[in-house]
């Protein structure tokens, strides 16, 4: 899991999953689906592009571990999930 900070309990963060020139996203594929399972927080107006999956988080926990995991289909027929983590935290 990749931990990406804190939220605040009242906060709306846009996140967005950019797998372009990374080793997992081979030269020439592409995103052909994706889902996003989550833990603690409500996810909204998810979309994604030929290497991005973008989407809106918002807490439903005023303290502690909250995740998102988002589950990659590519045109090739590449398939895997990508973890990300918070921490709420009343700042």
């Amino acid at each position: 899991m990749k931990v990406l900070g804190f939220l605040d309990p009242q906060a709306r963060r846009a996140i967005t999953l950019d797998l372009a020139g990374t080793p997992w996203l081979v030269s020439g594929d592409t995103i052909a689906t994706h889902s996003i399972a989550a833990d603690g927080v409500t996810v909204s107006g998810d979309t994604h592009t030929d290497t991005a999956v973008s989407f809106f988080v918002e807490p439903t926990v005023a303290s502690g571990s909250v995740s998102v995991t988002v589950h990659v289909t590519t045109a090739l027929g590449e398939a895997d999930d990508f973890t990300l983590g918070w921490a709420v935290v009343d700042t």
